[in-house]
């Protein structure tokens, strides 16, 4: 999606597990992709990105330093602190997916705002690099963000990335449209376009899958190439933890399994290729490793799949392909990780199930909006209409319900998975007509609401999401005032 006439400049954010970075670019010149290579005063020996470390005081209330300087600080014996430097904390966000050890953290600080301070220092910086290229930039109207994810972070994790980004001031409103998300893998995949096309000569239709080892995770997706540069995401996002800390047999044995499965068993009947029209993408900072490289070639992809490509510099390829993507948009189309819908009520009928039915001879059956793994455009809305229970409500509830089931029927079937609170204005009667059109777009990273009345006039709508409970935990169920 072009960028609108009030946008200058898109930086892109690259906060990982053990290394952060950024890079931006002005819309005026978007081949000038400018990579910060210097940190805490230090510059050159490759230094695209500095250590996600931060360290607060001993009370734990105020950051003391961050990055590379929360490791390589000295201070002075009589004014030390005993905190100790904190690390790994993005790990959180994978919630109940994370199969080891959770990092230390202090019990005086939630991992959420550890985040959002780290975020802050590093937007603190960027703002600085960026005021030393273009004065004239207002940050808040004229700049957008993209944050680069993991492919398995669920939708919880991106809605607090959202709010910590708000926190952070990286955004002027929690839901301002200058704050983008995209996959570490799409944005590689974005980067790479060139080489693809030019050294493995991938065309529209060609499929190659992108291998991102980063220092704590590893993700894998396969794309399709399609005209004027997009992509469409062929396999559902996969990701597991595993990265550099665990370089033996293990690990080796563990992306072979991995990337087997996901180039045999991922695709979609109707996207079945001959592996050896697939380009394996290598990049993040774990792919530089040239011992790595080697026993990959080796053990698994010599024989089967031929063409392997690795970025001249892995370690920023994210970073370039985020900035791209802020410019351009490359994505097309994305697969969806769940069936999404919301709960209807119906007449109870003989064959549904007895214990279901309601008092009052009806049964809340689950309605579907979009259907896992189905590939939906960026663009892509879908619409449903409410109507409220008079003409002195005030707000409308309308909830949403996700499983991985293609064929739930109802709602034991399902979980709440988000609330959509309407404010409701301009009802002056109660009428056929007096209805919410409310729409849903599916295609980004995030789920974008809006609602009209039936004079067209644009309503608000709340995202509703509990930061306090665990992600990834089954949610209770709640009736819809729109039910």
């Amino acid at each position: 999606m072009p960028l609108s006439d009030d946008i200058r400049v898109v930086v892109a954010i690259d906060f990982g597990t053990t290394y952060s970075g950024f890079a931006f670019a002005h819309k005026a010149n978007p081949k000038d992709i400018i990579t910060q290579d210097y940190w805490n005063g230090r510059e050159g020996e490759g230094l695209f990105k500095t250590p996600t470390v931060i360290k607060y005081d001993d009370s734990y209330e105020n950051v003391e330093s961050w990055g590379l300087s929360a490791l390589t600080k000295k201070s002075h014996r009589s004014f030390q602190t005993s905190s100790k430097p904190l690390k790994w904390f993005k790990l959180y966000l994978l919630g109940s997916a994370l199969t080891y050890e959770k990092p230390f953290l202090p019990d005086v600080l939630d991992y959420k705002q550890v985040i959002t301070d780290y975020l802050e220092k590093l937007g603190e910086g960027i703002k600085s690099r960026l005021k030393m290229h273009w004065n004239d930039v207002e940050f808040d109207k004229q700049v957008v963000v993209v944050l680069t994810i993991p492919a398995e972070f669920d939708d919880d994790a991106i809605a607090i990335m959202r709010k910590c980004a708000f926190n952070a001031k990286l955004i002027p409103t929690e839901y301002s449209q200058n704050l983008k998300f995209t996959t570490e893998p799409e944005a590689a995949a974005i980067n790479s376009m060139d080489t693809l096309k030019n050294e493995h000569k991938l065309g529209p239709g060609d499929l190659f899958m992108v291998v991102d080892c980063g220092g704590g995770t590893v993700d894998l997706t396969t794309q399709e190439l399609l005209n004027d540069d997009e992509l469409n995401e062929i396999t559902v996002r996969t990701g597991d933890d595993c990265g550099s800390y665990n370089i033996d047999r293990s690990f080796i044995e563990f992306l072979g399994d991995k990337v087997g499965k996901s180039a045999m068993d991922l695709y979609e009947k109707d996207h079945y290729v001959n592996l050896q029209n697939i380009v394996q993408n290598f990049l993040g900072g774990f792919g530089m490793s040239k011992y790595l490289q080697s026993r990959i070639r080796k053990k698994f992809w010599e024989d089967d799949v031929p063409k392997i490509s690795v970025p001249d510099l892995p370690i920023i390829s994210i970073m370039r392909g985020a900035v791209k993507y802020g410019l351009t948009g490359k994505i097309k189309k994305r697969v969806l990780k769940w069936t999404y819908g919301t709960i209807a009520v119906r007449k109870w009928e003989p064959t549904d199930p007895l214990e279901l039915k309601l008092p009052n001879g009806y049964i809340k059956v689950f309605e579907k909006l979009a259907e896992r793994s189905h590939q939906v455009s960026t663009v892509e809305e879908v619409t449903r209409f409410f109507k409220p229970y008079s003409l002195s409500q005030q707000k409308m509830n309308i909830d949403m319900y996700i499983t991985t089931l293609n064929d739930a029927k109802y709602l034991r079937d399902v979980k709440l998975f988000r609330k959509w609170e309407v404010n409701l204005t301009g009802v002056d009667d109660y009428d056929d007509d007096n209805t919410i059109t409310f729409t849903l777009k599916f295609g980004e990273m995030e789920m974008f609401a809006t609602a009209k009345n039936k004079a067209e006039d644009v309503q608000q709508v709340t995202f509703k999401y509990n930061l306090e409970a665990p992600l990834n935990k089954m949610s209770g169920i709640i009736r819809s005032e729109t039910l």
